[in-house]
């Protein structure tokens, strides 16, 4: 069975309760889903992670996200207080 993009709609609500998706966020995650290499370059909160947590979630088998820590690396201590409790 083929993922859609409506799926991917229904996991956002379901799992992060979001009730759309952004325009930009559907286009790269249809590119995605139709088997293509995704690159997203774009602001700071502009739904990047969504991108790829989204169809990963709803596509069969397993999925890995690799997503740049840029707000823990900007704060290390907080890192330190998290990882060595």
């Amino acid at each position: 069975m083929e993922t859609t993009l409506e799926e991917c709609r229904r996991t956002a609500a379901t799992v992060f309760g979001w009730s759309e998706l952004r325009r930009s966020q559907e286009q790269a995650m249809q590119a995605l889903l139709g088997g293509s290499s995704v690159l997203c370059v774009m602001p700071t909160g502009s739904g990047k992670s969504a991108i790829y947590q989204v169809p990963a979630m709803t596509l069969p088998g397993v999925a890995v996200v690799i997503s740049p820590a840029h707000r823990a690396a900007a704060r290390p201590g907080r890192v330190h207080q998290r990882t060595h409790r």
